[in-house]
């Protein structure tokens, strides 16, 4: 994948991801996602960096996983897996002060691509709280399941 022109224009790049980057993930999870979390304690838990740590590294083993940068630093974390049956494990993380710069939607519109010409169906999950759901229901993902917690989404290619 690579940024439209508009984005690189913006500042915005990409990197693969090395061992030296889970501070940044770890502090990217914090301020974009943890207020999330905290919302549902009770299924949760606990704020645990451990789990970040090993998400991180389960991360470095995926297909794609990729640092977000503007002008240099970090703003983001993108990643996914192809299996031979799907796309899942969709995890986009950025950092508020650069959200609703058309990154989430250029990530999930090369998904969709990647979906339609594989002939894999897409799967990601969002936790209720988190507005990026309508992001999600706004590129035409279907919402499949809920529960208290999530919402499970999945793209079907076109046949």
């Amino acid at each position: 994948m690579e940024f439209t022109q508009k984005l690189k224009e913006k500042g915005f790049s990409l990197l693969d991801v090395s061992n030296k980057d889970l501070d940044d993930f770890i502090y990217t999870e914090k301020v974009s996602h943890h207020k999330y979390v905290a919302q549902h304690k009770s299924f949760f838990g606990e704020w645990n960096e451990q789990i970040l740590k090993d998400s991180f590294y389960d991360k470095m083993q995926m297909t794609y996983f990729k640092r977000i940068l503007k002008n240099g630093e970090t703003a983001g974390f993108l990643s996914f897996n192809e299996k031979a049956d799907k796309i899942d494990s969709t995890f986009l993380r950025i950092l508020p002060r650069y959200q609703n710069n058309g990154i989430g939607t250029a990530f999930l519109s090369h998904l969709q691509k990647l979906s339609n010409t594989s002939n894999k169906p897409l799967y990601l999950v969002a936790i209720r709280t988190n507005p990026a759901h309508e992001l999600y229901r706004s590129l035409e993902f279907e919402c499949y399941n809920e529960d208290e917690v999530f919402y499970y989404f999945r793209y079907n290619y076109n046949i």
